[in-house]
């Protein structure tokens, strides 16, 4: 009977314990060669080899488990001594009564970073030296590099052009007069510009470009810009008020105001 990574055997008197491997599983690894920190992949085999221990009830199964271990690992491009020295040590500490144990002080301080080769195993040798050198013994200061994607260096989404953004604060400015105009709006910023060049008659903008032909002419999507964003619909209020009290634009108009009280 299968139970999450044990498989149990019964026998009339007794029963034994194994490894449980699906019948999808393909041995796919973290492979040898692949650009992360070395203690990974020695945490990989020991991880391994660890599980094959707690789980299987005899040395024989155990054993066995071990072979398929190291099958699964060099078909990942491990090579065969790094394996086999990793269960060396690990079954030594073990059996071995003067093995030091490694008890993990509760006051010990991780800082991660990002693992960047070899210059990361260099400064942690340098990282050690001076741990040693300018604190104290109790102090236990370790770094942790943590493997780097390739998602970190890339963006990997097309960049999207202001007109398709929304949750935006804009800013128009007249190509006739200069005159200028900050808004807000959680829509699509292109159905707000249309909305000012000739839909929204109530709109500032709207009233501005009608009284004069010559600014209404040459006003198009160009006169308008994005200065922020933001992810809520509060924020984006508070961010146009700012801009607004920055900028000073001719043709905002204050038609309410909301009393504010600063918590430092």
């Amino acid at each position: 009977m299968p139970f999450l990574d044990v498989l149990i055997k019964s026998y009339e008197t007794s029963f034994d314990t194994t490894t449980f491997y699906k019948k999808t599983y393909t041995g796919l690894l973290t492979h040898f060669s692949s650009f992360t920190s070395m203690k990974y992949k020695v945490g990989l085999v020991r991880t391994l080899v660890d599980r094959a221990f707690k789980i299987n009830s005899s040395y024989l199964n155990f054993h066995k488990n071990l072979e398929k271990i190291k099958h699964n690992l060099q078909k990942n491009g491990f090579p065969l001594h790094f394996i086999e020295r990793i269960i060396q040590k690990f079954m030594s500490s073990k059996f071995s009564e003067n093995e030091e144990r490694a008890n993990q002080n509760s006051s010990t301080r991780f800082y991660k970073l990002p693992f960047l080769g070899e210059s990361s195993s260099n400064l942690q040798s340098r990282f050690r030296k001076l741990v040693s050198r300018c604190c104290t013994e109790d102090t236990d200061l370790k770094l942790i590099f943590v493997p780097s994607k390739i998602s970190n260096f890339f963006n990997l989404k097309d960049p999207l052009m202001n007109v398709h953004k929304s949750f935006v604060v804009y800013k128009f400015v007249c190509p006739g007069c200069s005159a200028s105009y900050v808004g807000e709006t959680a829509r699509h910023f292109s159905t707000r510009i249309n909305e000012h060049l000739g839909k929204d008659k109530n709109s500032h903008v709207f009233k501005h470009l009608e009284n004069s032909i010559a600014c209404k002419e040459n006003a198009n999507f160009d006169s308008f810009v994005v200065l922020d964003t933001a992810p809520t619909k509060y924020q984006l209020r508070l961010k146009e008020g700012l801009y607004i009290d920055w900028l000073k634009p001719q043709l905002n108009k204050q038609v309410k105001s909301l009393k504010m009280s600063l918590l430092l």
